[in-house]
């Protein structure tokens, strides 16, 4: 899964690549048992992906926004615990109060201060990327600047409907991480 979340855009080009080469040989015995969509159902059908995964791409950036005010946020609550424990002096006669053992780390602390948040919206961000590539292909297609046989219209809209399933998936599934690390439990 590691491997998969550090280079979405490149597994999600092969795994459709792979799936579009194996139906593009399968296509003498798929013609046996499927029938080909006519052009105006493949055209209705980039048409309504394109309307989903157009609110997508805002749904993703948002989360974007999020993460980034989140992390403002915290290294401003930071900045000024940093100021006010500067303020404290320290007296050798009094005991201290904390210890190294009583610090706790909170998971705020460990996702902000490494690279996790970067690489969450990362994964945003490449979710982004290919939702608004799919969305572009499929608009270009439909103003007519390329045609393309039934098949090849059929094709590219089940790859890049694949595409968009899975980043919707990978960011859902992160989205999902991000938001552990943020609500508290009762």
């Amino acid at each position: 899964m590691k491997k998969y979340l550090n280079n979405p855009i490149l597994i999600d080009i092969l795994s459709c690549l792979f799936l579009g080469t194996v139906i593009f040989f399968l296509r003498p015995f798929l013609r046996v048992h499927m029938n080909l969509p006519q052009m105006d159902s493949i055209i209705k059908s980039m048409d309504s992906i394109v309307k989903v995964a157009t609110p997508l791409i805002g749904f993703l950036l948002t989360i974007v926004g999020v993460i980034v005010t989140f992390k403002n946020n915290f290294d401003s609550q930071n900045s000024t615990k940093k100021n006010d424990s500067s303020e404290i002096i320290n007296d050798p006669n009094i005991p201290p109060t904390t210890n190294v053992f009583s610090n706790t780390i909170s998971k705020k602390v460990q996702f902000y201060e490494t690279e996790l948040h970067k690489q969450v919206m990362r994964v945003f961000l490449c979710a982004v990327y290919e939702c608004s590539a799919v969305v572009f292909l499929f608009l270009s297609f439909q103003s007519g600047l390329f045609t393309l046989s039934r098949f090849w219209a059929m094709l590219f809209t089940f790859l890049g409907f694949n595409i968009i399933l899975a980043a919707m998936i990978r960011s859902l599934h992160v989205y999902r991480l991000f938001l552990n690390v943020h609500i508290k439990k009762s």
